[in-house]
């Protein structure tokens, strides 16, 4: 047998047994339309429970009685707040929290709302 028939069986054999093989996955690029990014979905009760968790832990920590006050003035307690409020004071704050740690006054952060 010949180095060429030799290297043509061999490429049928190796093309034989990769099609016996199963077909590859196709992969496509996942973009922030894929998880509909912008609309609102409600919390989890665990995560509802661990948002309130933090907020307390916040409050408590960096004093922030104040803020939550500020902010949950219409609802009258934070168990009251939706679940967009209630990411929306977690977010706050986040940032009051930061600006603690930073030196940044509140007021430059825009935290200070009049009644």
């Amino acid at each position: 047998m010949t180095d060429k028939a030799r290297l043509d069986a061999l490429s049928t054999m190796v093309a034989d047994r990769l099609r016996e093989l199963p077909a590859r996955p196709k992969f496509r690029i996942v973009t922030p339309a894929d998880f509909d990014v912008g609309a609102s979905k409600s919390l989890t009760a665990i995560d509802r429970a661990w948002h309130l968790d933090r907020i307390a832990d916040l409050k408590r920590m960096y004093s922030l009685d104040w803020l939550v006050r500020q902010e949950t003035r219409r609802a009258g307690s934070v168990v009251g707040l939706d679940d967009d409020s209630l990411r929306a004071l977690l977010d706050l704050m986040e940032t009051a929290r930061e600006c603690i740690r930073d030196d940044v006054p509140f007021e430059d952060r825009g935290l200070i709302h009049r009644a």
